[in-house]
Protein backbone atom coordinates (compact mmCIF):
# COMPACT_ATOMS: atom_id res chain seq x y z
CA UNK A 1 0.00 0.00 0.00
CA UNK A 2 0.83 3.40 -0.81
CA UNK A 3 2.34 6.62 1.34
CA UNK A 4 -0.44 7.76 3.44
CA UNK A 5 -2.67 10.29 2.21
CA UNK A 6 -1.60 13.74 3.78
CA UNK A 7 -2.14 17.42 3.82
CA UNK A 8 -6.26 18.99 3.01
CA UNK A 9 -8.70 17.11 2.13
CA UNK A 10 -10.15 17.52 -1.76
CA UNK A 11 -13.43 19.42 -2.28
CA UNK A 12 -14.48 16.06 -3.68
CA UNK A 13 -13.60 14.19 -0.75
CA UNK A 14 -15.82 16.73 1.37
CA UNK A 15 -18.71 16.11 -0.49
CA UNK A 16 -18.26 12.44 -0.32
CA UNK A 17 -17.68 12.44 3.62
CA UNK A 18 -20.46 14.44 3.77
CA UNK A 19 -22.11 12.11 1.54
CA UNK A 20 -21.24 8.99 2.70
CA UNK A 21 -23.22 9.84 6.30
CA UNK A 22 -26.22 10.58 5.19
CA UNK A 23 -26.30 7.55 3.26
CA UNK A 24 -25.24 5.85 6.26
CA UNK A 25 -27.65 7.53 8.66
CA UNK A 26 -30.35 6.49 5.93
CA UNK A 27 -29.39 3.06 5.65
CA UNK A 28 -29.81 2.77 9.92
CA UNK A 29 -32.37 4.58 9.77
CA UNK A 30 -34.22 2.16 7.81
CA UNK A 31 -33.13 -1.09 9.13
CA UNK A 32 -33.35 0.02 12.71
CA UNK A 33 -37.22 1.44 11.83
CA UNK A 34 -38.41 -1.26 10.10
CA UNK A 35 -39.68 1.14 7.02
CA UNK A 36 -40.78 -0.50 4.48
CA UNK A 37 -41.52 -3.37 5.83
CA UNK A 38 -38.05 -4.55 6.17
CA UNK A 39 -36.89 -7.22 9.34
CA UNK A 40 -35.20 -4.85 11.91
CA UNK A 41 -31.94 -5.61 12.87
CA UNK A 42 -32.98 -6.57 16.73
CA UNK A 43 -35.90 -8.83 14.94
CA UNK A 44 -33.16 -10.40 12.79
CA UNK A 45 -30.97 -11.49 16.11
CA UNK A 46 -33.30 -11.94 18.14
CA UNK A 47 -34.60 -14.85 15.51
CA UNK A 48 -30.74 -15.86 15.62
CA UNK A 49 -29.22 -16.24 18.86
CA UNK A 50 -25.37 -16.76 19.02
CA UNK A 51 -23.98 -17.69 22.21
CA UNK A 52 -21.57 -14.45 22.29
CA UNK A 53 -24.27 -11.84 21.13
CA UNK A 54 -24.60 -9.67 24.29
CA UNK A 55 -27.60 -8.08 26.00
CA UNK A 56 -30.28 -5.38 23.48
CA UNK A 57 -28.92 -2.64 25.68
CA UNK A 58 -25.04 -3.05 24.54
CA UNK A 59 -26.10 -1.91 21.26
CA UNK A 60 -26.96 1.83 22.42
CA UNK A 61 -23.43 2.21 21.82
CA UNK A 62 -24.13 3.22 17.98
CA UNK A 63 -25.78 5.88 19.39
CA UNK A 64 -22.51 7.54 20.58
CA UNK A 65 -20.84 5.74 17.60
CA UNK A 66 -23.46 7.81 15.24
CA UNK A 67 -23.31 10.91 17.08
CA UNK A 68 -19.49 11.36 17.19
CA UNK A 69 -18.56 10.06 13.76
CA UNK A 70 -21.27 12.86 12.96
CA UNK A 71 -19.29 15.78 14.35
CA UNK A 72 -16.17 14.47 12.85
CA UNK A 73 -17.99 14.79 9.22
CA UNK A 74 -18.77 18.04 9.97
CA UNK A 75 -14.89 18.92 11.00
CA UNK A 76 -13.65 17.24 8.01
CA UNK A 77 -16.09 18.26 5.36
CA UNK A 78 -15.69 22.29 6.79
CA UNK A 79 -11.96 21.29 5.90
CA UNK A 80 -10.94 22.06 10.18
CA UNK A 81 -9.22 18.45 10.27
CA UNK A 82 -5.69 19.03 8.34
CA UNK A 83 -3.99 16.57 10.41
CA UNK A 84 -6.03 13.56 10.19
CA UNK A 85 -9.23 14.11 7.55
CA UNK A 86 -7.18 12.85 4.70
CA UNK A 87 -6.03 9.99 6.34
CA UNK A 88 -9.19 8.65 7.85
CA UNK A 89 -12.16 9.53 5.79
CA UNK A 90 -11.53 7.09 2.75
CA UNK A 91 -11.20 4.76 5.86
CA UNK A 92 -14.30 5.88 7.05
CA UNK A 93 -16.18 5.80 3.62
CA UNK A 94 -14.95 2.30 3.16
CA UNK A 95 -16.39 0.90 6.60
CA UNK A 96 -19.55 2.85 6.16
CA UNK A 97 -19.94 0.98 2.69
CA UNK A 98 -19.39 -2.29 4.39
CA UNK A 99 -22.08 -1.89 7.30
CA UNK A 100 -24.85 -0.19 4.52
CA UNK A 101 -23.80 -4.04 2.83
CA UNK A 102 -24.10 -5.99 6.05
CA UNK A 103 -27.39 -4.33 6.78
CA UNK A 104 -28.57 -5.16 3.54
CA UNK A 105 -27.84 -8.49 3.60
CA UNK A 106 -28.40 -9.47 6.89
CA UNK A 107 -31.96 -8.48 6.40
CA UNK A 108 -32.40 -11.19 4.03
CA UNK A 109 -31.76 -13.87 6.80
CA UNK A 110 -34.69 -16.49 6.51
CA UNK A 111 -37.92 -15.56 9.16
CA UNK A 112 -41.18 -16.76 9.40
CA UNK A 113 -43.01 -14.95 12.10
CA UNK A 114 -40.27 -13.44 13.39
CA UNK A 115 -38.71 -17.41 14.31
CA UNK A 116 -35.28 -18.26 12.42
CA UNK A 117 -36.19 -20.39 9.15
CA UNK A 118 -35.44 -21.82 5.93
CA UNK A 119 -32.48 -24.43 4.94
CA UNK A 120 -29.36 -24.68 6.25
CA UNK A 121 -27.54 -23.22 2.25
CA UNK A 122 -30.23 -19.98 2.57
CA UNK A 123 -28.60 -19.16 6.38
CA UNK A 124 -25.48 -19.39 4.73
CA UNK A 125 -26.32 -17.33 1.99
CA UNK A 126 -26.70 -14.42 4.04
CA UNK A 127 -24.21 -15.52 6.99
CA UNK A 128 -21.26 -16.22 4.94
CA UNK A 129 -20.90 -12.72 3.24
CA UNK A 130 -22.38 -11.13 6.44
CA UNK A 131 -19.16 -12.33 8.12
CA UNK A 132 -17.40 -11.10 5.52
CA UNK A 133 -18.70 -7.83 4.90
CA UNK A 134 -18.34 -7.53 9.10
CA UNK A 135 -14.52 -8.38 9.27
CA UNK A 136 -14.27 -6.07 6.38
CA UNK A 137 -15.08 -3.19 8.16
CA UNK A 138 -13.33 -3.73 10.75
CA UNK A 139 -10.21 -4.16 8.51
CA UNK A 140 -11.00 -0.33 7.58
CA UNK A 141 -11.26 0.65 10.70
CA UNK A 142 -7.99 -0.67 12.32
CA UNK A 143 -6.67 0.52 9.06
CA UNK A 144 -7.66 4.14 9.76
CA UNK A 145 -6.44 3.95 13.64
CA UNK A 146 -3.12 2.64 12.13
CA UNK A 147 -2.81 6.33 10.23
CA UNK A 148 -4.31 8.50 12.69
CA UNK A 149 -1.13 10.53 15.04
CA UNK A 150 -1.15 13.61 16.80
CA UNK A 151 -3.91 16.17 15.28
CA UNK A 152 -5.94 19.05 17.27
CA UNK A 153 -8.17 18.42 20.30
CA UNK A 154 -11.00 18.86 18.15
CA UNK A 155 -9.72 15.70 15.46
CA UNK A 156 -8.83 13.93 18.66
CA UNK A 157 -12.57 13.64 20.15
CA UNK A 158 -14.73 13.66 16.74
CA UNK A 159 -12.45 11.48 14.52
CA UNK A 160 -9.27 9.28 16.75
CA UNK A 161 -12.17 8.31 19.01
CA UNK A 162 -14.92 7.01 17.29
CA UNK A 163 -12.61 5.24 14.95
CA UNK A 164 -11.23 3.75 17.95
CA UNK A 165 -15.03 3.03 19.12
CA UNK A 166 -16.60 1.32 16.44
CA UNK A 167 -13.09 -0.66 15.61
CA UNK A 168 -13.69 -2.35 18.67
CA UNK A 169 -17.08 -2.81 18.09
CA UNK A 170 -16.98 -4.22 14.78
CA UNK A 171 -14.06 -6.90 16.19
CA UNK A 172 -17.04 -7.86 18.89
CA UNK A 173 -19.37 -8.12 15.51
CA UNK A 174 -17.03 -9.75 13.43
CA UNK A 175 -16.94 -12.53 15.71
CA UNK A 176 -20.78 -12.69 16.07
CA UNK A 177 -20.92 -13.12 12.48
CA UNK A 178 -18.67 -16.08 12.62
CA UNK A 179 -20.86 -18.34 15.01
CA UNK A 180 -23.64 -17.38 12.80
CA UNK A 181 -21.24 -19.40 10.08
CA UNK A 182 -20.12 -22.17 12.45
CA UNK A 183 -23.83 -22.44 13.92
CA UNK A 184 -24.68 -23.83 10.53
CA UNK A 185 -21.59 -25.67 9.59
CA UNK A 186 -19.53 -26.92 12.24
CA UNK A 187 -21.48 -27.03 15.40
CA UNK A 188 -17.98 -27.39 17.55
CA UNK A 189 -16.97 -23.56 16.51
CA UNK A 190 -20.38 -22.13 18.03
CA UNK A 191 -20.56 -24.63 21.51
CA UNK A 192 -20.01 -22.09 24.76
CA UNK A 193 -16.71 -23.51 24.86
CA UNK A 194 -16.01 -21.68 21.43
CA UNK A 195 -17.83 -19.07 22.10
CA UNK A 196 -15.59 -18.10 25.07
CA UNK A 197 -12.20 -18.97 23.31
CA UNK A 198 -13.82 -16.43 20.79
CA UNK A 199 -14.47 -13.84 23.37
CA UNK A 200 -10.90 -14.76 24.71
CA UNK A 201 -9.33 -14.17 21.20
CA UNK A 202 -10.88 -10.26 21.17
CA UNK A 203 -9.63 -9.39 24.23
CA UNK A 204 -6.31 -10.54 23.58
CA UNK A 205 -6.72 -8.19 20.26
CA UNK A 206 -7.72 -5.59 22.35
CA UNK A 207 -4.97 -5.67 25.23
CA UNK A 208 -2.77 -5.45 21.96
CA UNK A 209 -4.38 -2.90 20.10
CA UNK A 210 -5.14 -0.19 23.06
CA UNK A 211 -1.58 -0.06 23.70
CA UNK A 212 -0.62 0.33 20.57
CA UNK A 213 -3.29 2.79 19.62
CA UNK A 214 -2.79 4.77 22.77
CA UNK A 215 1.49 5.24 21.40
CA UNK A 216 -0.83 6.82 18.48
CA UNK A 217 -3.51 8.65 20.36
CA UNK A 218 -5.24 9.39 23.76
CA UNK A 219 -8.26 9.20 22.48
CA UNK A 220 -7.72 6.50 19.60
CA UNK A 221 -6.55 3.95 22.66
CA UNK A 222 -9.08 4.36 25.42
CA UNK A 223 -12.06 4.57 22.99
CA UNK A 224 -10.96 1.23 21.36
CA UNK A 225 -10.86 -0.32 25.24
CA UNK A 226 -13.95 1.30 26.22
CA UNK A 227 -15.40 -0.24 23.74
CA UNK A 228 -14.40 -3.71 24.33
CA UNK A 229 -15.03 -3.42 27.75
CA UNK A 230 -18.89 -2.03 27.28
CA UNK A 231 -19.17 -5.33 25.19
CA UNK A 232 -17.87 -7.45 27.46
CA UNK A 233 -20.17 -6.22 30.14
CA UNK A 234 -23.13 -6.41 27.61
CA UNK A 235 -22.23 -10.39 27.31
CA UNK A 236 -22.61 -10.92 31.28
CA UNK A 237 -25.82 -9.45 30.73
CA UNK A 238 -26.98 -10.99 28.18
CA UNK A 239 -28.04 -14.86 27.62
CA UNK A 240 -24.35 -16.09 26.99
CA UNK A 241 -23.43 -19.86 28.61
CA UNK A 242 -21.75 -18.70 31.65
CA UNK A 243 -18.25 -20.32 30.07
CA UNK A 244 -18.77 -17.07 27.86
CA UNK A 245 -19.79 -14.64 30.90
CA UNK A 246 -16.74 -15.90 32.87
CA UNK A 247 -14.59 -14.67 29.87
CA UNK A 248 -16.29 -11.68 29.54
CA UNK A 249 -15.80 -10.55 33.05
CA UNK A 250 -12.40 -11.36 33.61
CA UNK A 251 -11.85 -10.23 30.28
CA UNK A 252 -13.48 -6.93 30.59
CA UNK A 253 -10.91 -6.53 34.00
CA UNK A 254 -8.35 -7.30 31.74
CA UNK A 255 -8.77 -4.91 29.34
CA UNK A 256 -9.55 -2.00 31.63
CA UNK A 257 -6.23 -2.75 33.72
CA UNK A 258 -4.33 -2.97 30.88
CA UNK A 259 -5.77 -0.16 29.02
CA UNK A 260 -4.85 1.93 32.01
CA UNK A 261 -1.36 0.94 32.57
CA UNK A 262 -0.76 1.20 29.06
CA UNK A 263 -1.77 5.38 29.53
CA UNK A 264 0.15 5.38 32.96
CA UNK A 265 3.32 3.70 31.27
CA UNK A 266 3.33 5.26 27.93
CA UNK A 267 6.29 7.20 26.81
CA UNK A 268 6.25 10.98 27.74
CA UNK A 269 7.16 13.25 25.27
CA UNK A 270 11.07 15.14 26.44
CA UNK A 271 10.47 18.39 28.36
CA UNK A 272 11.22 21.52 25.69
CA UNK A 273 14.66 21.86 26.29
CA UNK A 274 15.78 25.21 28.85
CA UNK A 275 15.22 28.38 26.91
CA UNK A 276 19.10 29.43 27.31
CA UNK A 277 20.43 26.52 26.10
CA UNK A 278 18.19 26.61 22.93
CA UNK A 279 19.54 30.10 22.40
CA UNK A 280 22.82 28.98 22.83
CA UNK A 281 22.34 26.26 20.35
CA UNK A 282 20.83 28.37 18.16
CA UNK A 283 23.88 30.55 18.01
CA UNK A 284 26.32 28.26 17.85
CA UNK A 285 27.31 27.72 21.20
CA UNK A 286 28.44 31.50 21.06
CA UNK A 287 27.32 33.27 24.21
Amino acid sequence: MGAAQSGPMSGQMRVAIAAGYAVLLAVNGIFGSGAFGVPTNAEVSDAYPTNVTPAGLTFAIWGPIFLLQGAGTVLMAAGKAPTLGAKVAPLWLATWAFECAWQLVFAQAPLKGGEASGTTNERLAVFVPSFFLLAGGFASMVRAGSLIKGGSAAESLLIALPTGINAAWLAAATGIGFTLVAQNTYATLASPEAGAVLLGGVVAGACYAVPTFLGRSTALGLGYGAATCWACFGMTKGDAPQAVKDVATYGGYLVGVVSAAALILRPRAAPPADGLLTEKASRGGSV
